[in-house]
């Protein structure tokens, strides 16, 4: 769901005596209620007047974005704490393709100074007067009605790019694309170009925790101007920044009717509820004759059925983890390890994408559909019989289309575990954990912004479900030799 709020802002500036209006536009997006990491709707503000005379480096002007209801920022995009080394300021584009004149503003005019992971709002910094934003006949003049400036305050790389990288070339915007780096700046060299994605923590919004229904309930942020004094962001906690000095640029933004607090605020969100389900087939026997007395015999079920049933599109997406567990209680039975020529392990992490990580023998999970092979890590490595055996088997969803969406997922897999006749109970019971991906994988699609900044959505959202599953009984009727 998506809804346009045209907003206005007034200002006034003493001084020189006159009022400015501007419009500040903001989409809400559809979030889910139980997600650490959900992408909010952005801001974009309309400048159609001289609304900051008199920024400067020495004094310049901040605006502050801050999250209502209790959510916070899921990721640190610009670090200026005492304490932390980076990340560096973010410098965002000042300028419009439709512009009549060009675009005058310094590089650094426009950046974000503040945006960590935990905090309820983030920073940005205008240090040039608005009355240098552009340029007519060698003349620098501020925005009017004929030429409006843009200031997108959250969008992915390749976003900002074709919002404004033609507009660079043409003289109409002051950078291509948001940046860390302002040396040598090129339209066509997106490398440097970097993601400011309006990602949030959800889960702990406060008017959900009040009792609000889950469905549909209005996220909000607040947008004000300030003056702070020099190194005010750099405190360690947030609540350690001083309020400041607000600066004569007020914003009217709409009141939501809600009962207990009908403030102003700009609609970046709403939320619905979702959720997963995971079915599996019944056991088989296992005829305790088969088993061996001391040695380890290898334990087949055959055409083991496992499905994921999501709703309302939250999965099971690329990159959902599969992890089938052996209580301890269960022991001695595990999943056999594979291992080279010369008997040691075989390093997955290029398979599971994670560190120490080793490959199982392939029979250990067995399924046409599109799984990587199964591994274990390290620390579930055990030895029983005086051979090294998995307490767990994992595999990775990697479907051909990273991209594609999936509602359900089903598997009919052989599974084989080794054990003997040691089993210290009956029922064969796994831990199955399903760690499902409730969105498409956050990196951009086109390869030319591909880089570890150039992410089109947030960190993958993972939804846990566990479940115990019947992997086999120990039987006494075994069949006549």
């Amino acid at each position: 769901m998506k809804t346009k709020i045209i907003l206005f802002l007034c200002a006034c500036w003493s001084a020189a005596g006159f009022l400015a209006a501007s419009e500040v536009a903001a989409t809400s997006r559809g979030v889910e209620i139980n997600s650490n990491s959900e992408l909010l709707g952005p801001m974009r503000i309309k400048i159609t007047e001289d609304a900051f005379p008199d920024a400067s480096p020495t004094n310049p002007v901040y605006l502050e974005v801050h999250l209502e209801n209790g959510l916070a920022l899921r990721e640190t995009l610009v670090d200026p704490r005492a304490s932390a080394q980076g990340p560096s300021p973010i410098y965002l584009p000042i300028g419009h393709y439709n512009l009549l004149v060009q675009a005058g503003a310094a590089p650094d005019t426009l950046s974000i100074v503040r945006w960590i992971a935990g905090e309820p709002s983030y920073w940005l910094k205008i240090q040039r007067s608005s009355r240098t934003w552009l340029t007519d006949k060698g003349q620098t003049q501020a925005p009017d009605d004929s030429n409006r400036i843009e200031l997108v305050l959250s969008s992915s790389a390749r976003r900002y790019w074709l919002d404004y990288g033609e507009a660079f070339s043409l003289g109409r915007a002051n950078l291509p694309y948001a940046t860390r780096d302002l040396s040598e700046l090129s339209a066509e060299d997106v490398t440097r170009s970097v993601s400011v994605n309006f990602c949030a923590d959800i889960r702990s919004a406060v008017y959900i925790n009040r009792g609000t229904p889950t469905n549909n309930v209005p996220l909000v942020a607040g947008l004000r101007a300030v003056r702070l004094a020099e190194n005010a962001l750099t405190v360690e906690h947030y609540r350690d920044i001083p309020a400041g000095e607000n600066y004569p640029f007020t914003f009217q933004l709409p009141e939501w009717e809600w009962p207990d607090d009908p403030r102003p605020f700009l609609l970046v969100g709403r939320t619905y509820y979702a959720f997963c389900q995971s079915f599996y087939s019944m056991p088989q026997p296992i005829p305790s004759c088969a088993l061996s007395e001391t040695g380890l015999t290898d334990v087949t079920i055959e055409a083991r059925g496992f499905r994921w049933e999501c709703w309302l599109g939250v999965g099971p997406y690329y990159g959902s983890r599969f992890q089938f567990r052996w209580p301890n209680n269960q022991a001695p039975v595990g999943f056999r390890v594979q291992t080279d020529k010369g008997g040691g392990f075989i390093d997955a992490e290029s398979i599971s994408g994670l560190p120490n990580t080793v490959l199982l023998e392939p029979e250990s999970f067995e399924t046409t559909a599109a799984v990587s092979p199964p591994y274990a890590y390290l620390s579930d490595i055990i030895e029983i019989s005086g051979e090294p055996l998995a307490t767990a088997a994992e595999i990775v969803f990697r479907p051909e289309d990273p991209n594609g969406h999936y509602d359900e997922l089903t598997l009919s897999a052989t599974m084989r575990a080794a054990m003997n006749r040691a089993v210290t109970t009956d029922d064969l019971n796994m831990v199955m954990t399903s760690r499902i991906a409730s969105k498409r994988p956050p990196e951009d699609y086109d390869p030319a912004f591909s880089g570890p900044e150039q992410h089109i959505g947030c960190p993958t959202f993972y939804r846990v479900l566990t479940d115990y599953v019947r992997f086999g009984y120990i039987t006494d009727d075994c069949p006549n030799p």
